[in-house]
């Protein structure tokens, strides 16, 4: 959605509409799936410039880092940015400090909220998905789902590459 910055300087703009993202195209192994993203807002002026609420809603499919199982999670972002229109690109070589981190420079008359709304996509995809909080994983060695009970496994063996300091601590005295 462009939305012309003096449209808004007028009276405020707002949209909303629906937008299909193919999840491949965000690049994330972690997301299989993504449902039409819900997408709304408002630009109205305000003193230093325009200040921009928006809200998206979507429904994301994910895989368990621990169980391998598929699930959804509803993934609410909501964004307030101060909207500030430049002539010209911003040097980008200037310390960010603190109260910049909730500005947006725009350069020319124009507002372009996709990127805005792929960047908040990108940000609401967890990095390690859990269906649950309580998830158990796996079983190591069998790879049987501890969600649906106890393995066959007889017990954890230890790894092999702890084998030689397993014997250095047969070797020491107790204490």
């Amino acid at each position: 959605m462009k939305i012309r910055l003096e449209e808004a300087s007028n009276e405020p703009v707002t949209w909303e509409t629906a937008v299909d993202i193919p999840a491949a195209s965000l690049g994330r192994s972690e997301l299989l799936s993504l449902e039409p993203v819900i997408w709304r807002g408002r630009v109205f002026a305000v003193e230093g410039g325009f200040l921009l609420r928006a809200r998206l809603e979507t429904s994301q499919g994910l895989q368990c880092d621990r169980c391998l199982t598929t699930f959804d999670h509803e993934l609410i972002s909501d964004i307030e940015l101060m909207v500030v229109a430049q002539d010209e690109e911003p040097d980008l070589e200037v310390e960010l400090r603190a109260d910049d981190l909730g500005l947006l420079y725009v350069e020319g008359e124009f507002l372009d909220t996709q990127p805005l709304m792929l960047e908040h996509l990108q940000l609401g995809v967890p990095m390690k998905p859990i269906c649950r909080s309580e998830c158990q994983g796996l079983c190591a060695g069998c790879g049987a789902d501890l969600n649906d009970g106890s393995c066959s496994c007889e017990g954890s063996s230890p790894d092999p590459r702890w084998a030689a300091l397993g014997e250095l601590k047969g070797r020491l005295p107790e204490g």
